[in-house]
């Protein structure tokens, strides 16, 4: 019997290299998932250190119910009062539980296009809200204001914004000052749910988490799983009004944090020094990964500020052809379509690894090319 296929589209496809019972698990050595934003690089070796001691013991131990030595750490190394977070089981578990609560009844919210493909799903299929599509940009780069959200907001009379920052898939991002400047030009009424998945690739200082402590309609969803590498662990956190978070906490159920998440994200937060060595090889392994796809692809390639590059395609050029054939290579890329309104047909996103990695990606897309004559 097959399973119900009717939820949000996302990456994972290599799964079906592996097997969704893990029984080839070997395969992960060989095969190249660069259809998820996963981080191509290891969590801390203080989080595997702590893991690998205590597994057995981990494994079979109830978690602490509500987190609270997680939440405590978030608190100090993030400087935002612990009554102001909520946790929980990763940013799709915060947007399912807490977004349904936090919007009103056949509301009207502004969404970027494109933009993750979860807030398309949810607002449409799963809430009944009436979408409104923000494609105002002032260039092929995405490229938007302030003044251009506050305006659709205004002339939309919408109820909610929500805005991924950095965006995915295409990378564009507002810095802490033009957020600050957004949540001052929005009106009071109007719910800013504001998604940092990214935000540590362009620095954590422009993350408006303490804003969203001190304002009654900001939510500031976080996810650990990109750049924490933790996205096996299932690790989120919300940060709002201390008044909306007790209102939450009382409908959250009890260890909602598995304890290898809560341990993880606690070990993570205090080696933060080790991810931003990583960030900024990040930056470094996009840049060679850019030029490479420069070489090969006959598309518009868009770096952005996340740790994948959107590659929009020729019109000739027949990207279901070419990802089948980057699949049978043994890697698996992601068309972006399901992530916006009449967007994306001929685009598809490529996530960072490390530097053999890449190289391998780039031969393995010279060859679906080649295969089909050169030009798809």
């Amino acid at each position: 019997m097959g399973w119900d296929t009717k939820n949000c589209f996302h990456g994972g496809a290599f799964f079906s290299a592996i097997g969704n019972d893990f029984s080839d698990m070997e395969k992960s050595k060989t095969i190249i998932s660069a259809d998820v934003l996963d981080a191509w690089f290891d969590p801390s070796p203080k989080v595997t250190e702590a893991l690998q001691a205590y597994l057995p013991w981990i494994l079979k131990t109830s978690p602490p119910i509500h987190a609270e030595g997680l939440i405590e750490t978030i608190s100090s190394h993030r400087g935002i009062p612990r009554q102001s977070i909520l946790v929980n089981a990763g940013s799709s578990n915060l947007i399912f539980c807490v977004l349904s609560r936090a919007l009103p009844q056949n509301a009207s919210v502004l969404v970027l296009n494109p933009t993750y493909g979860e807030y398309k799903f949810f607002l449409e299929a799963v809430m009944g809200c009436r979408v409104v599509w923000f494609s105002q940009y002032k260039t092929p780069a995405y490229s938007f204001g302030v003044d251009d959200i506050i305006n659709a907001v205004k002339k939309e009379n919408v109820d909610a914004v929500i805005l991924v920052n950095p965006n995915n898939p295409t990378g564009n991002f507002f810095t802490r000052g033009e957020m600050e400047e957004l949540c001052k030009g929005l009106p009071g009424h109007v719910m800013f749910w504001v998604d940092e998945a990214y935000i540590d690739y362009v620095g954590a200082v422009n993350s408006v988490e303490d804003l969203a402590c001190r304002r009654s309609n900001v939510l500031v969803c976080k996810s650990m799983s990109k750049v924490y590498a933790l996205s096996g662990a299932r690790c989120a956190y919300l940060a709002a009004n201390k008044d909306l978070v007790a209102h939450l906490r009382k409908q959250t159920p009890p260890w909602a944090v598995s304890l290898p998440a809560q341990i993880a994200g606690v070990y993570a937060m205090k080696d933060y020094g080790y991810y931003l060595e990583r960030y900024n090889e990040t930056k470094r392994l996009k840049e060679e990964l850019l030029t490479g796809l420069r070489d090969i692809l006959p598309a518009k390639l868009l770096p952005g500020h996340i740790n994948s590059i959107l590659c929009e395609c020729e019109p000739g050029f027949h990207v279901n052809q070419f990802l089948d054939g980057c699949r049978h290579g043994g890697l698996f890329l992601r068309q972006v379509a399901n992530m916006g309104e009449n967007w994306g047909e001929n685009a598809f996103r490529v996530s960072v690894k490390d530097r053999a990695t890449n190289r391998a990606m780039l031969g393995i897309m010279k060859n679906a090319i080649q295969e089909q004559g050169g030009a798809l």
